[in-house]
């Protein structure tokens, strides 16, 4: 383990510009569910390498991923001391404190990273979630409307907003953007049965249930 970490120190200090051998190593782990490895291998880096901040957004990312927000917490604080608007890293501990209930120290972060990167679509997105979390749907909206003018192809992002704009009781709007992922290559024929109705902004909906589609499945509310 040591050995691995020893190389791909090298490797990162040899070529700073370019991908970060470490990444490499995580897609080769990962899908094989070797997580504990990956882990174990980004600590030794970490170790070897304190001052590169790319290791600790990766250590920090992986941890969040396996829900260990504390730790993340620790790890990023770390990273961000050695770059305070570091783009990757405030996005990555805006997202840890908004999982820890921190929604005001998420948004104050997010808007200070704007600061200095005020085109980037990934932390008007995250702001724009992180303030529909915390039911302030109308400043989300908005946000929504900052980061889509930036990305607009960005299905990740449509979705957010749809989930946002039916939050917020604007359901006509809200169905319009769910399906907006029909207008991307290959989806145009997804079967008939899975549309979703339109729902008109004064349904009643009391006593029904509302079966969502999704591409990872069935949702039931």
């Amino acid at each position: 383990m040591q050995e691995a970490a020893r190389l791909l120190c090298r490797q990162a200090v040899a070529n700073p510009g370019a991908r970060h051998p470490a990444r490499d190593m995580l897609d080769l782990l990962l899908p094989h569910e070797r997580v504990d490895e990956a882990e174990a291998v980004l600590r030794a880096v970490r170790q070897r390498a304190g001052q590169d901040i790319r290791t600790h957004d990766m250590l920090g990312e992986l941890l969040l991923q396996r829900g260990r927000t504390a730790e993340a917490h620790a790890v990023l604080t770390d990273g961000l001391s050695l770059s305070p608007a570091q783009l990757t890293t405030g996005n990555l501990m805006a997202v840890c404190l908004m999982e820890q209930g921190e929604y005001a120290a998420g948004r104050d972060l997010l808007l200070y990273i704007l600061e200095h990167h005020p085109r980037s679509a990934m932390t008007h997105a995250n702001l724009a979630h992180l303030l529909g979390a915390w039911n302030h749907t109308d400043d989300s909206l908005k946000v929504h409307a900052r980061a889509l003018a930036l990305r607009p192809d960005d299905a990740n992002l449509r979705l957010n907003h749809a989930l946002t704009l039916l939050k917020n009781g604007q359901m006509a709007q809200g169905w319009a953007e769910y399906e907006w992922r029909r207008r991307l290559p290959g989806r145009t024929r997804l079967p008939a049965a899975q549309t979703l109705p339109v729902l008109e902004p004064d349904a009643d909906l009391r006593g029904k249930t509302i079966l969502i589609t999704r591409e990872g499945g069935w949702a039931t509310c």
